[in-house]
């Protein structure tokens, strides 16, 4: 049976190491996926701040119009020149921009891993000490199943999010199997239980097979 994984980064994985205690290893995490469902495509829709917020000049320009994704190895390029040329970056502002640089570093990790990750910029609403960010990739997500629906047999959404119910319903229409791995915190309701013939899963059962270890070395 060929399965597709489709990853909500957002609903996943936010706040999951104060949740569980623990870090996923996302290396082993595509390999359990391959291994116990015959994953042939593992996709990943995430944010990534782009808002530089220094000057005008030094803004990252994202074209919704032409992009599916925000070209990591681009941006990465753009904040290591603000690093290197502007001497008029603060303490705070250098942090940030290397902060920056090391989640693109993650993001490629993960495309090195063999995952397809979609990446959209992160939108900041509100004034000061009101503002609040958010990257919504539900439509995203929705769209390259449509795309894929005819190469798929199995469905697995790593997501706990109530809006893809309909996206659920249309791909059992199609005559999809549909699986989801989730948090049950960060499961709605109406997702395990509306439809009976999904099969839903705790991430958190799965710590043997896809937790990140630190290995220690020992000094001799």
């Amino acid at each position: 049976m060929k399965t597709y994984i489709f990853i909500d980064a957002s609903n996943l994985f936010y706040g999951f190491d104060i949740e569980y205690g623990w870090k996923i290893d996302y290396e082993l995490l595509k390999k359990y996926l391959e291994k116990k469902y015959n994953a042939i495509s593992v996709l990943y829709f995430g944010g990534i701040d782009i808002t530089i917020g220094i000057q005008k000049n030094e803004e990252y320009f994202y074209d919704y119009s032409k992009n599916d994704t925000v070209n990591l190895e681009v941006f990465t390029r753009h904040l290591r020149c603000i690093l290197e040329e502007d001497k008029r970056l603060s303490y705070e502002q250098n942090n940030f921009i290397k902060k920056l640089i090391q989640r693109a570093k993650f993001y490629s990790k993960l495309e090195f891993f063999g995952y397809k990750v979609f990446l959209k910029p992160v939108k900041h609403f509100g004034g000061t000490g009101l503002s609040q960010s958010k990257a919504n990739c539900d439509v995203d997500l929705t769209i390259e199943v449509m795309k894929n629906i005819k190469l798929f047999d199995r469905a697995i959404v790593m997501s706990g999010d109530g809006d893809f119910l309909p996206l659920y319903k249309y791909m059992e229409q199609q005559g999809k199997e549909v699986f989801i791995i989730s948090r049950t915190s960060r499961t709605a309701k109406e997702v395990r239980l509306h439809l009976a013939s999904i099969r839903f899963i705790e991430i958190g059962t799965l710590r043997k097979q896809i937790e990140f270890i630190v290995i220690k070395s020992k000094n001799l």
